[in-house]
């Protein structure tokens, strides 16, 4: 229990920290944004059209607004891959032993339900089942 304590607490830190350098990063993308719109209507000493640069920012701020925050996790089979995310999560959700029993690429995301879907191992396949999880 003390050792999931100070997991919680590097965690929190950890989260803590995430938020605030994104904080920085959003208020510099809106910051180049108001400057870059401010600009006058003419070419700019580089290959860039200050328009340019305001569509990159636009189509960057939505991303690093979101709160997603993507983790790959990689290790080797057995490594304790599935482990650390169920100890992350504070719950049982992937299956766990000694050796390879999480035979494919899980993706796991915030959900107002708690619902499992899973897809065949091609993406390009639109099926897939979803599987609710407690009932409800």
């Amino acid at each position: 229990s003390n050792s999931l304590d100070h997991t919680d607490k590097v965690l929190e830190k950890a989260i803590e920290k995430y938020n605030e350098q994104k904080d920085i990063l959003i208020e510099l993308l809106h910051s180049a944004k108001r400057f870059f719109q401010s600009l006058p209507r003419t070419h700019l000493p580089f290959s860039l059209s200050h328009e340019d640069i305001k569509q990159q920012i636009a189509d960057m701020l939505p991303a690093v607004e979101s709160p997603q925050c993507p983790i790959l996790i990689l290790g080797d089979v057995g490594a304790g891959k599935s482990l650390f995310i169920n100890l992350l999560l504070q719950m049982k959700l992937l299956p766990t032993t000694a050796r390879h029993c999480t035979p494919t690429i899980c993706e796991i995301e915030y959900s107002t339900s708690r619902s499992l879907n899973l897809y065949p191992h091609s993406h390009s396949d639109l099926l897939h089942t979803e599987i609710m999880l407690d009932g409800k």
